[in-house]
């Protein structure tokens, strides 16, 4: 009932320029299957017997060609759409999803020769975020005069008491948590 209407772009050959139009739409069911879909795409480029590859691709740009090194960049795991059978509505993909084609060029694939010129940024570790902070002792593990906690002290950290306790309350069955109020 509801037709999807899908954003397609051509990864650009940088040793060409690419002229017209760079996003096409196409409407297709959500019915159709994978393979239609790939067919559809290759349509609307004139490259007949040329070996192509679709990529989802999270945008597109509407007014510049779409670079290679923007498929890595901007998709940090892109999907490769290969011919299946499988329906569109059971690949999730919805109207205004966008894909990214490319054309096989003298054996090669232009997204396999992007050169990956960014360093993986470090996560945890730095000794600046919370488990770093956490790790160095700073929550909980010291007393006032920045020195760590003993077991001959009598301060409690914030995980559990130093001191000994002799007697434990006992509480009342069904009152577990309750014992704020």
């Amino acid at each position: 009932m509801h037709p999807l209407i899908l954003k397609v772009v051509r990864i650009a050959d940088l040793s060409s320029p690419t002229a017209g139009p760079f996003v096409h739409r196409i409407t297709i069911s959500a019915a159709a299957t994978v393979k239609e879909l790939r067919k559809e795409i290759h349509a609307l480029f004139n490259v007949p017997d040329t070996p192509f590859r679709v990529w989802s691709v999270t945008e597109v740009p509407e007014d510049a060609p779409y670079e290679v090194s923007k498929l890595k960049e901007d998709n940090p795991n892109p999907k490769l759409w290969r011919d299946t059978d499988d329906l569109l509505e059971h690949e999730y993909v919805e109207s205004g999803d966008c894909f990214a084609v490319e054309f096989q060029k003298d054996g090669q694939w232009p997204s396999n020769t992007v050169p990956q010129n960014h360093a993986p940024v470090q996560l945890f570790g730095t000794g600046r975020d919370f488990f770093g902070k956490m790790e160095a002792g700073s929550l909980g593990s010291r007393m006032d005069d920045g020195k760590p906690a003993t077991a001959t002290s009598s301060k409690t950290s914030l995980w559990k008491s130093n001191t000994p306790t002799s007697s434990k309350r006992s509480q009342e069955p069904g009152t577990l948590g309750l014992g704020n109020m």
